[in-house]
């Protein structure tokens, strides 16, 4: 899973075209690439078909993440791209065959993607003042797909209730770079593997991706807004979610999803990054207990409250939560009362610098928690019993030590 972490996601369709003595040839070099990408935080790429070469580090050190190739490509240098990038390509095509041969990560653009408008229902919306266009069905059988930022120089900015339903093919589908909303069951009972909405997307419905048996992963943007009913409910194979505490701390977003190893905590945008959880059974946190392998914090968070993951029943294994790992940003300063008291089977947090109050209890009954040699030396305020009750190793034999 390509971890995105706040990072805008932002499709750039990218129009070039020059002229030789032998005819038309499109190339991007070192210097095309980094005109196109400088002054954004460019993670998605979409080049358009008629580029056929790609030259030695044109998109070196440029941050991209994934990258459209076009079919009409014949070569690419292979140093062009940075090792972490995947691709997307056309099946059959040269670009697929370098794919292949370099050995990248990549995922193959499936027949039927040509055929695209002749599949995929939508209109304009009539109480949008831009009439920017609704995706409201779709009756193809691909297994991938695309789709558009734009049809005929118009906007999609909306996915409509239920256009994807109980579609039985699709696995895999990247959306609209300017896509703002997703209706209610728009992708209910379908068989999506992964989900990941660009950072355009403030409205996501109850229900959206409800009952997806195959869904395993979900990166949702950190101006995502809080919704009355949850978008994911019933996605059982749900291993790994990235989403903002402003999306966490006001709503459940997912209920009968209890198979969720690791949680990325993004900080939204409202410029609050405090966070209270796990204290609800409709949380994710809650349901997840048992298979909560790690906690993830982004850059940006700088408060962990009080009684955050606080797990009154560490003495009772069966109701402990299972975290193992805990990942702390440098710009964290504050870590709550309690904030992780309990977690029996926690082994590894590394208290970053910068680090200012670290509350009482913070870490204590963790069992499994070897404490740290040294503290931060940033810290102002340390707490009563932090570690208390956390592994300490028995007294070698002879050493005197009770």
């Amino acid at each position: 899973m390509r971890r995105f972490l706040g990072a805008m996601i932002l499709a750039l369709t990218v129009l070039l075209a020059c002229a030789s003595a032998e005819g038309p040839a499109v190339s991007i070099s070192r210097g095309t690439a980094a005109s196109l990408t400088a002054g954004a935080d460019v993670r998605e790429l979409v080049i358009p078909e008629g580029v056929v070469r790609i030259e030695a580090e044109a998109f070196a050190g440029t941050g991209l993440e994934l990258v459209t190739l076009p079919s009409s490509l014949e070569s690419v240098a292979d140093d062009a791209f940075d090792p972490e990038v995947a691709f997307l390509v056309h099946k059959g095509s040269p670009a697929e065959q370098w794919a292949i041969s370099s050995g990248c990560s990549y995922s193959v653009i499936e027949d039927g993607q040509e055929d695209l408008l002749e599949v995929l229902q939508f209109e304009p919306d009539p109480d949008d003042e831009q009439h920017r266009l609704i995706i409201t069905g779709y009756t193809g059988e691909a297994s991938s797909l695309i789709l558009p930022d734009q049809i005929d120089g118009v906007d999609i900015y909306r996915i409509g209730e239920g256009a994807f339903q109980d579609n039985g093919t699709l696995r895999s589908i990247r959306f609209p770079a300017r896509l703002e909303a997703i209706d209610n069951r728009a992708f209910a009972n379908s068989q999506i593997e992964s989900v990941v909405l660009p950072d355009s997307v403030t409205c996501l419905s109850g229900y959206a991706f409800a009952d997806c048996q195959a869904l395993a992963s979900v990166v949702l943007p950190g101006g995502l807004e809080g919704v009355t009913e949850p978008p994911f409910i019933n996605c059982p194979a749900l291993r790994e979610v990235t989403m903002s505490v402003h999306f966490q701390s006001h709503m459940s977003g997912f209920r009968e999803c209890e198979n969720v190893e690791t949680i990325h905590y993004l900080p939204g945008t409202t410029g609050i990054f405090d966070l209270t959880v796990g204290k609800n059974n409709s949380y994710l946190e809650r349901q997840s207990k048992r298979s909560l392998k790690t906690l993830d914090f982004a850059e940006g968070i700088t408060v962990i409250e009080a009684n955050s993951f606080l797990n009154d029943d560490y003495e009772y294994e069966d109701d402990c939560f299972a975290v193992e790992r805990i990942q702390l940003p440098s710009t964290l300063t504050t870590i709550g009362d309690a904030a992780f008291s309990g977690l029996n089977r926690l082994t590894q947090v590394d208290l970053p610098e910068g680090l200012t109050i670290l509350g009482n209890e913070a870490f204590s009954h963790c069992r499994s928690l070897v404490p740290p040699e040294t503290l931060p030396s940033t810290l102002t305020v340390i707490g009563e019993n932090v570690f208390y009750d956390c592994w300490q190793p028995e007294p070698e034999e002879g050493s005197g030590e009770e």
